[in-house]
């Protein structure tokens, strides 16, 4: 009976009987018998004939070459704790390594942030955090926010801030959910000095005495939004007027009869007295008077030429003679 040692090949070879040595670039002093393939690579290389290097480790240890694989910087080793890739690559070229990152980083050797996110990744301890626009971004786009801060600076759907959270002057409502409205305030209520509405109600800023979430009318009992200043009170005569409105564009009261003006403080045409207590109608003569107005404080009629005022104040009938003809003047007692 042979011995098994006969039909092998010796340590560092393979194939009996040809007995070829073993291709293990150096990295390996046995490889398989039937197959050639290294056994136990070392200096962290790996493959049939540790001609690669192992996950985690770069470099090309191939006889000739010998560039010795070693710990994947991304930015730093795996086992340093602040790394942020499993593998890396030699780059042909430069001879440097190349980090397959994590999303989020960038750099040769992740230690920049990709784009649309942002932080300190060289900085140990530091990390990529993606950017929050609240979804008022192109996300398919390039630099929607600082690679530094993170703050947002592509902000779209009429919002701004650092995260694109809130509405931009002149828009209203809620800007993560994509809901910011133009705002509607008139021209002539609100002030000029605060124009845009409040950016969560819409709420408008009006001028004094304006009221409305627009800023569109003049509030209870005053008018003239046209000023451009706010509106003013209609300050209607408590005597002379129906009520305390005016309207709203001219300021006119609503005046009881025999009273006038904007504010119903004036006796109005062909009354007389005063208009704080009361206003009387002058009832002057059509026939034997100059005029239907009568004297604003004292109510006499005005008579026409060859006339003269006849009666006596306390009878309240005041009487226009023609030669021999005469007529009333009836005013009401003073």
């Amino acid at each position: 009976m042979l011995l098994p040692s006969l039909f092998s090949s010796s340590p560092g070879f393979w194939k009996f009987p040809q007995c070829l040595p073993c291709e293990c670039n150096g990295h390996a002093g046995s490889c398989e018998a039937e197959t050639g393939h290294c056994i136990d690579c070392i200096d962290w290389t790996s493959g049939v004939h540790c001609e690669v290097c192992k996950a985690g480790y770069y470099g090309d240890p191939q006889l000739g070459v010998d560039i010795p694989c070693r710990e994947c910087p991304c930015p730093n080793t795996q086992r340093s704790g602040h790394s942020f890739a499993d593998t890396c690559h030699l780059e042909p070229l430069t001879n440097e390594p190349v980090c397959d990152c994590e999303e989020g980083y960038a750099g040769n050797r992740c230690e920049v942030c990709d784009d649309n996110y942002y932080g300190y990744p060289e900085v140990v301890g530091g990390s990529c955090i993606k950017c929050n626009c609240s979804g008022n971004w192109v996300e398919s786009d390039t630099g929607n926010c600082d690679p530094s801060t993170g703050v947002c600076l592509k902000c779209i759907y009429n919002s701004e801030g650092d995260h694109c959270e809130h509405c931009k002057p002149g828009y209203w409502g809620d800007a993560p959910k994509k809901l910011c409205r133009e705002c509607r305030c008139h021209g002539l209520g609100t002030d000029r000095r605060r124009f845009h509405c409040d950016r969560l109600t819409g709420d408008c800023h009006c001028l004094p005495n304006v009221e409305g979430a627009a800023c569109d009318r003049c509030a209870k009992d005053h008018w003239k939004i046209a000023s451009g200043v706010g509106c003013e009170p209609c300050a209607c005569d408590p005597v002379g007027s129906t009520n305390t409105t005016c309207d709203v564009y001219y300021g006119q009261c609503k005046c009881k009869e025999g009273f006038g003006g904007d504010r119903c403080d004036q006796c109005e045409e062909n009354f007389w007295g005063d208009p704080r207590v009361h206003c009387h109608d002058c009832k002057c003569n059509p026939i034997g008077s100059m005029s239907f107005q009568c004297d604003h404080k004292t109510g006499k009629c005005v008579c026409l030429d060859g006339t003269y005022v006849a009666g006596h104040i306390v009878t309240t009938v005041l009487v226009c003679v023609f030669a021999d003809i005469q007529f009333d003047s009836h005013i009401s007692s003073r």
